[in-house]
């Protein structure tokens, strides 16, 4: 007997399976993202080789300490994730505070010599259906590093199975 792919996914999810992995494009959340400076472009990142969800990024220049970006990722299913943040390094990025929800601020250098991808943890939570909030803060530039700006390819939320929470 066959059986459908959405009844074979319904039945595996109402028999208390985990979650599934939830990749959130940046660019996607440019409408709703809110940032206290700057401006919020879609970038393309094909010159920059092929490791950027669908060859794209949210770009932010900003040019001041200070700045506030906050994006609304929606959680489809409640659980405990990783989270993680792929941003891109470039030579002229700052470095940031990010947060998740009410989490604990990690800092993240966004200067490289070359532009490239960089996967960012933020940690583990446990996260609720519906929207959160990814909360991105400018708190300077590396020394080398020629202005503020960052960007974002995309939010990553990994289901993390039989492991104790760790706060963010």
């Amino acid at each position: 007997m066959l059986i459908s792919h959405v009844a074979l996914v319904s039945t595996l999810l109402s028999q208390g399976l985990p979650a599934p992995r939830r990749v959130i494009e940046g660019e996607r959340l440019i409408e709703s993202g809110r940032a206290t400076g700057g401006s919020l472009l879609e970038q393309d990142m094909t010159d920059f080789g092929p490791d950027w969800g669908d060859h794209a990024q949210l770009y932010w220049p900003v040019h001041e300490v200070g700045a506030q970006l906050v994006l609304r990722p929606e959680v489809t299913r409640p659980g405990r994730y990783d989270v993680y943040v792929d941003f891109t390094q470039a030579p002229d990025y700052g470095r940031v505070s990010v947060r998740f929800d009410k989490g604990r601020a990690r800092t993240f250098d966004g200067y490289a010599p070359t532009v490239r991808p960089f996967r960012f943890r933020l940690g583990t939570v446990d996260l609720t259906a519906g929207r959160h909030e990814l909360t991105i803060t400018v708190i300077g530039t590396n020394k080398t590093s020629g202005d503020y700006s960052v960007g974002v390819d995309r939010i990553e939320l990994v289901p993390v199975h039989a492991r104790a929470p760790r706060s963010l």
